[in-house]
């Protein structure tokens, strides 16, 4: 297709999705949630219900949700959200050591703040050392990006572990409202 695209000199551009294989352990998977905004939802903090408020793009969680996440997550801080009894905002996660890897960005833009705006064509990679990090933690925080041998501070929400994502596949969480957006792993020279 890109050759015939190429030959009748049609602009286009290329992206990815990364799929996990059958032949890939949940333990070494990693990914961006879709979530709704918690403002859409009627949720009892019973229910398995996790989403993200709008105004501050904060993810919110049910009681429910942290009791069952607990059991995969250290260091991990969720603080009671004052407005709604039951349901607790994500206050801090452990911090990614490495910028995560982006082959090819499609944009970017640098923000007021100082961050960048960054649209990578789809494949994100995180370092080894990165993985052992969120294997360990379940949910971190990458705070910059790596382009071409550039690094990049940028705003990017929370990265999930495996086992969260497992989890996650095996149980009805209200508000995760379709694929995991999954980033690879970058093997050791």
């Amino acid at each position: 297709m890109t050759s015939l695209l190429r030959s009748r000199e049609i602009e286009f551009d290329t992206s990815f999705t990364l799929h996990p294989t059958s032949d890939d352990p949940s333990s070494g998977l990693a990914a961006y949630l879709r979530l709704d905004d918690f403002e859409d939802h009627y949720a009892i903090s019973e229910e398995l219900f996790l989403a993200r408020q709008k105004s501050t793009l904060s993810f919110i969680g049910s009681d429910a949700l942290v009791s069952a996440f607990s059991v995969y997550t250290n260091d991990v801080a969720w603080q009671e959200l004052r407005e709604y009894s039951g349901f607790y905002v994500l206050a801090s996660v452990p911090r990614l050591p490495d910028p995560v890897v982006i082959p090819r960005a499609v944009w970017r833009a640098e923000t007021r703040e100082g961050s960048w705006a960054v649209q990578s064509d789809g494949r994100e990679f995180l370092t080894q050392g990165n993985m052992e990090i969120l294997q360990w933690a379940g949910i971190a925080q990458s705070d910059y990006c790596n382009i071409g041998g550039q690094v990049f501070r940028w705003e990017r929400p929370p990265i999930f572990g495996g086992a969260i994502i497992a989890f996650l596949a095996s149980e009805e969480v209200i508000g995760v409202s379709g694929p995991p957006i999954f980033l690879g792993k970058i093997d050791p020279p």
